[in-house]
């Protein structure tokens, strides 16, 4: 008995982190409605999101994850499946389905649309390449440092990165990479590469924006970069206006916030989604941001822990890339928020308006506990 309650207050534990997240992204998005959005749909949207996530996370936390990273080609087939046609058909209408639908009209068309519903299959599909990659790097194993071996699995994971990008979602693709990467180095990739790959990125790329920047990137994505590097040039003023709106806001919080359902709010485009961090930095002040971002580093950390108990190699990589997945987003997120990065539409997990990545975060969760309830290092473990 004592056993067991030490399992369910562990997982009891990571998944309440995970719950407080949605419980301030709700009230956040309530506020938005009844303040600036005239409608509480995105609230109703992310509670429900939310609520089905977590009985999804309980569910898969009790399904054995090795069995799951056997069928990765099952979920790659599914979950991709529902990808590919939306790099193929942009705006496509068939009926009340829309096919390669553009959500945010920057010329991403990764989702459908139904109805009044969206639904963006990229997010989901992160769930399959943690379970294909973790599955490719258990078979790796000790030959991961051989280049044969590192070469197949760069291309595993370059392909999917690809992919996104001539979709149109840059920010996902870029998740996609630093998951990868981190599970990579969980895995023991050598120092020589990590350093190397490092160095051969910054140049190349760098390079490449400057000789290509045109063709590599759209023109709103280069203007965004260089108005960082030139905030003072006001032929970039129009590409900060969401970004110092943002700042403005998290200032006027400062330390205790003005209160969820105060008179007025600070306003900022798509507060609800990529910019809910400098709206809830105005409702719960500098504390409160300390909150947010305490939860989310508390679900990292508990994370990594995980990984480090893992049994196999196949459940350390599940956990790196989680972790990967979480630290990336939240430290873009924040640094758009701060105007530190430019804005690349990431957004902040457990925290943006939007069912399909909230229900990517839980499931994210669940696999995390599944690999602690089925090692036998995990304390939880009866």
């Amino acid at each position: 008995m004592k056993k067991w309650w030490k399992r369910s207050l562990g997982g009891g534990w990571y998944l309440g982190l995970c719950a407080g997240c949605s419980i301030l992204s709700v009230l956040g998005l309530i506020s938005l409605g009844v303040g600036q959005l005239d409608s509480l749909s995105k609230a109703f949207t992310q509670f429900l999101a939310a609520g089905t996530g977590l009985g999804m996370a309980w569910l898969v936390s009790r399904m054995d994850y090795r069995q799951l990273v056997r069928l990765w080609p099952v979920w790659s087939l599914l979950l991709w499946g529902a990808v590919l046609p939306t790099l193929v058909f942009h705006n496509l209408t068939l009926g009340p389905l829309t096919i390669g639908y553009d959500a945010g009209g920057t010329g991403n068309y990764g989702w459908y649309r139904l109805g009044g519903i969206s639904f963006q299959p990229s997010e989901l599909a992160k769930v399959a390449f943690l379970l294909s990659f973790s599955a490719h790097l258990e078979r790796a194993g000790e030959d991961l440092n051989r280049p044969g071996t590192l070469g197949g699995l760069l291309l595993h994971l370059g392909l999917p990165a690809i992919l996104i990008h001539f979709q149109g979602d840059d920010g996902t693709a870029m998740v996609f990479l630093a998951a990868g990467l981190v599970m990579l180095f969980g895995a023991g990739l050598s120092w020589k590469y990590v350093l190397g790959g490092a160095a051969l990125t910054i140049s190349a790329g760098a390079a490449a924006l400057t000789l290509w920047g045109d063709r590599i990137l759209k023109s709103y994505q280069m203007a965004r970069i260089l108005a960082l590097l030139y905030p003072q040039d006001p032929a970039y003023s129009a590409y900060t206006y969401q970004q110092d709106k943002g700042i403005l806001s998290i200032g006027a919080g400062r330390l205790l916030g003005q209160g969820l359902f105060a008179s007025t709010h600070t306003y900022i485009p798509y507060a609800w989604n990529d910019f809910i961090f400098a709206y809830l930095g105005e409702c719960l002040g500098f504390l409160g941001c300390g909150v947010i971002l305490g939860l989310l580093f508390g679900i990292m950390a508990q994370t990594l822990v995980r990984a480090a108990r893992a049994g196999d190699r196949a459940g350390r990589a599940i956990c790196m890339g989680v972790f990967g997945i979480l630290l990336f987003q939240t430290t873009l997120n924040v640094g758009m928020n701060l105007r530190l990065l430019p804005v690349v539409g990431v957004t902040l997990p457990f925290f943006s308006a939007g069912g399909t990545s909230t229900w990517m975060g839980y499931l994210s969760a669940g696999l995390v506990l599944s690999v602690a309830r089925g090692t036998e290092k995990d304390p939880f473990r009866p």
